[in-house]
């Protein structure tokens, strides 16, 4: 496999993350990016040159980081969830 193909498959294997307010619809599909992206990786083992795909390296980090910022943003939501319902426990406590 050539750095350009692998590099083309990795952006094939890496969709933008579609917005979604369930977080274990955002975790579902991460989870099949991630495993598509780890096939990619053990078939291109070899791949050690990445040199002059700057545009194809430039999209795949657009594309991880938008993974990045969709699954931030979930995991605050789960925390301020979390926040909420220890406040909610705390008021019928008390």
């Amino acid at each position: 496999m050539t750095a350009r193909e692998m590099l083309e498959k990795l952006i094939e294997a890496t969709p933008w993350p579609h917005p979604v307010e369930d977080v274990d619809q955002l975790l579902a599909a991460f989870d099949v990016v991630h495993a598509m992206r780890m096939g990619v990786f053990e078939s291109a083992k070899d791949v050690s040159d990445l040199s002059g795909y700057e545009r194809l390296l430039d999209e795949l980090r657009r594309r991880e980081a938008a993974w990045r910022d969709a699954l931030g943003a979930a995991q605050i939501r789960v925390v301020e969830q979390k926040l909420s319902v220890g406040k909610l426990r705390s008021y019928a406590a008390g």
